[in-house]
């Protein structure tokens, strides 16, 4: 009888395993998405380029004929697609498709590719969307990439615990502008979600010039992460 029992516990335990993650009552890194913010102080425009694109334009693929065998309806926005203007002469088109099987979960579209920087205070609304969705309880966390407690970063994110001058506000969410995390990963907590309940929020970005800071162009990553609760 003892054997039989050990025998069926092992089988309720394994099959408990089967059915979820083998974690419980913790919160557990899912995926996470980066979005590059190239600022160049006025006159000139701010420009957020999602990473994804950036690398895209880089490295175009080395096969254009393997755009002939694409469903254009199947492409979707993390598809970067490149054509040479009709003054360049007949050049075929390339194509980078880069799969991202967590996009599902969490992605980033850049709503507004050019944004007036002036000295002072910019406010630009849903200058991006940030999508996630998980099968369990989520939480989206954000903060600036490559930043660390007492790392030497320049305008506008700076390094903790110089406050940033980059702030974002999550629309129907937040009521107010915060500044990103600057002391490095896991960041903050920017909103929350239900299981299987999707949300695309638009963020609001905020961006304060000092009159000490000269022309040019500056740059900064902003990182968002997506964790499950389980």
């Amino acid at each position: 009888m003892k054997r039989i029992g050990i025998v069926l516990s092992f089988i309720a335990a394994a099959a408990t395993v089967a059915s979820g993650p083998a974690w419980a009552g913790v919160w557990h890194p899912l995926t996470q998405k980066n979005i590059s913010v190239t600022i160049t102080v006025t006159p000139s425009p701010v420009a957020y380029v999602p990473r994804t694109v950036a690398q895209a334009v880089r490295n175009p693929a080395p096969q254009p004929g393997l755009l002939a065998h694409l469903n254009p309806a199947a492409l979707s926005a993390y598809h970067m697609v490149a054509q040479a203007g009709p003054t360049q002469g007949n050049v075929p088109v390339t194509i980078n498709v880069q799969l991202d099987p967590t996009a599902q979960y969490l992605h980033i579209v850049g709503n507004t590719t050019v944004l007036n920087a002036g000295y002072g205070s910019n406010i630009y609304p849903c200058a991006y969307t940030v999508y996630a969705d998980s099968p369990y309880l989520w939480r989206v966390e954000d903060w600036v990439y490559g930043s660390a407690n007492g790392a030497s970063i320049p305008f506008p994110t700076y390094a903790y615990p110089t406050q940033g001058d980059l702030g974002w506000l999550a629309e129907g969410i937040t009521t107010s502008f915060a500044p990103f995390a600057n002391a490095g990963g896991p960041g903050e907590m920017a909103w929350k979600g239900a299981a299987n309940v999707a949300q695309s929020v638009c963020v609001d970005l905020q961006l304060t010039v000092p009159s000490t800071i000269s022309a040019g162009t500056y740059s900064a990553s902003l990182t968002y992460s997506l964790e499950f609760y389980y």
